[in-house]
């Protein structure tokens, strides 16, 4: 996963995502890629309102109407401080805000991961019904098999070198 983000360099060959050289098009990539991570990444002290204004000048495909119906779909506070957030709200916000620019490929590294039954499972029935309307590729690595289970077409194995 840290070789698709860019976040390391591969030592033999070459990385391309959409036909694409991350290299030379890693903008352009990045544009059409959605990353979902265990932690969270935005400020603190933004709210739900702050956020999605950041986003959509970061995005050019940014679809407010999407994020508004996700927001409200799972029930998030707009005006609140993030720092209020419980995990599982934090999650869906951060579901909300990659999905909202409408990424070809979601890559999400135990996404689910310490959140309560009820929760995964709203999650991954979102996932799974997001997928199949926009189609979308996600590679979704958990621990998790019965999450792995409800909404993968296909499994990869992998095991971590003893040295990362």
């Amino acid at each position: 996963m840290n070789l698709l983000l860019n976040q390391i360099k591969s030592e033999i060959g070459n990385v391309k995502i959409f036909g694409l050289d991350y290299v030379k098009d890693e903008y352009q990539i990045k544009l059409n890629l959605g990353v979902i991570l265990e932690q969270n990444y935005f400020p603190n002290s933004f709210s739900v309102q702050q956020i999605e204004k950041m986003l959509e000048k970061v995005y050019p495909c940014w679809d407010k109407k999407l994020y508004h119906n996700l927001i409200d779909d799972f029930d998030l506070p707009t005006n609140k401080p993030i720092s209020n957030f419980s995990k599982g709200m934090l999650v869906k916000l951060n579901f909300a805000a990659t999905l909202s620019h409408r990424p070809r490929l979601l890559i999400a590294d135990e996404a689910t991961s310490g959140l309560d039954p009820i929760i995964r499972k709203e999650i991954l029935s979102l996932l799974k019904e997001y997928v199949s309307d926009n189609q979308m590729t996600v590679l979704l690595s958990s621990h998790i098999l019965s999450d792995l289970e409800q909404v993968a077409d296909y499994f990869i194995f992998s095991k971590r070198s003893e040295d990362g």
